[in-house]
């Protein structure tokens, strides 16, 4: 940022993520993909989605706005987990 560049999250959660492991993969995603629309650390959100209803899905969740205080524990859960 000091030289003027922006911050990309490129695949946020796909492929730094182990989904499988978080043992919540219908709420994971979301949650995550909410946190980093968010983060005051990232300028742009990329992320690959391959059928329309993928993007329509995607837009739905945004929508939700900022994360509840019992989505933030339990995505400190699992950062915590990973460490």
């Amino acid at each position: 940022r000091t030289a003027g560049m922006e911050v990309l999250a490129l695949s946020p959660f796909i492929r730094g993520w182990k989904l499988e492991e978080i043992g919540e993969k219908e709420n994971a995603p979301g949650i995550l993909l909410r946190w980093v629309a968010q983060s005051t650390l990232v300028d742009k959100v990329i992320v690959s989605m391959r059928k329309p209803e993928y993007v329509r899905g995607n837009l739905q969740i945004l929508k939700q706005g900022q994360l509840s205080i019992s989505e933030q524990e339990r995505l400190v859960g699992w950062v915590n987990r990973f460490k």
